[in-house]
């Protein structure tokens, strides 16, 4: 069969209100998955055998997708900076804006040659960012904590499948310091505000971890008080701590920063020029 063909056959059968720019980028996904086979390769329209087990495979993944469950959490997996991560309903599915993170952390924090430094990445969840951090950063030591036992499962896996060794630990970082003093600090933690559930995707609000979105309108900054009096207290002098917001709080959360003495501190754009990091050192 045709793989060009058949990616436009699956693509027909994705029943939701997408793009069809959208539709053909999850029916390719959905394929090359299942066929194992390169994706440049599959859209230069090549031969490929289809059987019955395998389109079968196929029509059972298009039917959870068209259920409105995102196609990551179908295939078991996400792509973050470039790796791929194995991801389920325990944590969020990566986005391409949070590699931000990555791309900071490696700018301003990247040591002499054979000095180690010490990481820690909270709120991890399938630890895309640590774990990325110590493929980048080889002479990082990397700690990674997350307040949910299925979140820390996951990124274990995803740990020995990238052949990264880290430590984890569930931690709450509502209400439990730091071990150890760190030089980086970097976190993506809950920042969604209840009133803005409305205009989010079912796929989100029916299948992602409310618990790693979800923070009180009343009480927007939840977690960033205590990152921000977490990286004062356990941050080494010049160290650097790095967080992803809500574009509709950096303001506030470069004041917080501010407030418990960290210097330095810098509100950074995504790609669509909106605030997504908040950055900062210790005196």
């Amino acid at each position: 069969m045709n793989s060009k063909a058949w990616i436009a056959e699956v693509a027909d059968q994705i029943l939701l209100s997408e793009s069809q720019e959208e539709k053909n980028a999850v029916a390719q996904w959905v394929v090359e998955h299942f066929l194992q086979q390169p994706r440049e390769q599959l859209l230069r329209g090549r031969e490929v055998a289809v059987d019955e087990v395998t389109r079968t495979a196929v029509q059972a993944a298009i039917d959870r997708i068209n259920r409105y469950e995102p196609v990551q959490y179908v295939l078991g997996e996400a792509w973050f900076y470039g790796r791929k991560f194995l991801v389920n309903n325990q944590v969020l599915i990566p986005r391409p804006e949070t590699e931000l993170l990555v791309d900071i952390v490696k700018a301003h924090a990247k040591p002499p040659r054979h000095q180690q430094i010490q990481v820690v990445d909270l709120c991890t969840g399938s630890g895309c960012i640590g774990i990325t951090l110590a493929c980048e950063l080889p002479q990082a030591r990397v700690h990674v904590t997350d307040i949910s036992h299925g979140a820390i499962h996951v990124a274990a896996m995803n740990a020995r499948a990238h052949r990264v060794a880290l430590s984890l630990k569930q931690h709450d970082v509502l209400t439990e310091s730091l071990d150890e003093s760190v030089d980086v600090m970097v976190s993506n933690p809950p920042y969604v505000l209840q009133r803005e559930k409305r205009a989010m995707q079912k796929q989100v609000l029916e299948h992602e971890p409310a618990q790693a979105l979800f923070v009180p309108d009343e009480d927007p900054l939840r977690f960033y008080k205590p990152l921000a009096a977490l990286a004062a207290q356990r941050l080494l002098p010049g160290g650097l701590v790095a967080v992803e917001v809500n574009p509709l709080m950096a303001a506030d959360i470069q004041k917080q920063f501010e407030t418990v003495g960290l210097r330095e501190v810098a509100i950074h754009m995504d790609l669509d020029g909106r605030p997504r990091v908040v950055c900062g050192r210790h005196a």
